[in-house]
C-alpha cells in the first residue's frame, strides 16, 4: 500500500509532515513545517506554515483542496526515474494483499449487526420488504463486492483505514448501481458489475433524494464541480 511515509522514505525530503493523496487533489492538513504534499507523481515542499497558509492555489477549508492538483503548482517536483520504480512496486505489493472472504463475511456481519440495531424499526412486514433487506444484508454479495472492488470508496477515495487507523480496517460501505426497490422479483446480482463500494458519505448523498438515486458518475461529477468552482 502508498503511503506518505513510504514515499518519504524513498524520496528522503526530509520533511517532519507528509501526505499523500494520489489524485493529487483532496488532503488533511499539514501540521508540521516543512512539510511535504505527494501524488504519484510527485511532490510539493511547503518549507514554513506561511508557505503553506498563503499558496492561493492551495483552499484550506475543513481538509484541504487543491483547485487544479498539486502537479499544477509551480514547485511540483516530479519523481525521478529510480524513485518511480520504487514507488510502483509499492503499488504492486499492495494488489497482492488479499483479504480473505471469510474475514470479510465476519466484518460485515458485525458492522450490519450495527446497522440492525441503529435501523430496527427500517423493515417491516410484506415481500418487498423482505426482498430489499435480503439484497441489501446479503453477507456473501457484500464479501464478494469488496474483494473485487476494495475498501477505498470510488467516489472520493475516502479510505477508513487511513483516517482512522486499525478501528476503520476493512470497513467499507457497499452499494447496488440498480436501485433495489426497483426489483419486482429475485434477481441474480453480479458483485463486479452491479455493485460498488463506497464511503459513508457517498452513500448517503447517492440515496439522498430517494426516489432518483445519483449514478456515482454524477456523484463525481458534482463533488468535482464544487472543488473545481472555489
Amino acid at each position: 500500500m502508498i503511503t506518505a511515509n513510504k514515499i518519504e522514505k524513498i524520496v528522503k525530503t526530509g520533511v517532519l509532515h507528509a501526505l499523500y493523496r494520489e489524485d493529487g487533489g483532496w488532503y488533511h492538513h499539514l501540521k508540521r513545517f516543512p512539510g511535504a504534499l505527494f501524488d504519484y507523481h510527485g511532490y510539493v515542499l511547503f518549507e514554513t506554515k506561511e508557505d503553506y497558509d498563503n499558496n492561493p492555489s492551495l483552499i484550506h477549508r475543513q481538509d484541504l483542496n487543491v483547485k487544479n492538483g498539486i502537479s499544477s503548482l509551480p514547485n511540483y517536483r516530479k519523481f525521478v526515474t529510480e524513485e518511480i520504480k520504487q514507488i510502483e512496486s509499492l503499488k504492486s505489493t499492495s494488489k497482492k494483499i488479499i483479504i480473505s472472504e471469510r474475514k470479510i463475511l465476519n466484518i460485515i456481519k458485525s458492522d450490519l449487526d450495527s446497522i440492525e440495531e441503529e435501523n430496527s424499526n427500517h423493515f417491516e412486514g410484506g415481500t418487498k420488504k423482505r426482498m430489499i433487506s435480503y439484497y441489501e444484508r446479503n453477507q456473501k454479495l457484500r464479501a464478494k463486492a469488496i474483494k473485487i472492488h476494495g475498501t477505498t470508496c470510488k467516489v472520493c477515495q475516502f479510505n477508513f483505514k487511513d483516517n482512522y487507523g486499525v478501528h476503520g480496517e476493512d470497513y467499507i460501505e457497499v452499494h447496488h448501481l440498480v436501485p433495489i426497490h426497483t426489483l419486482t422479483k429475485s434477481t441474480k446480482v453480479n458483485p463486479e458489475t452491479d455493485m460498488i463500494v463506497v464511503c459513508s458519505n457517498c452513500h448517503r448523498m447517492i440515496h439522498r433524494n430517494k426516489y432518483q438515486q445519483l449514478a456515482i458518475e454524477e456523484l463525481i461529477k458534482l463533488r468535482n464541480d464544487v472543488i473545481n468552482s472555489v
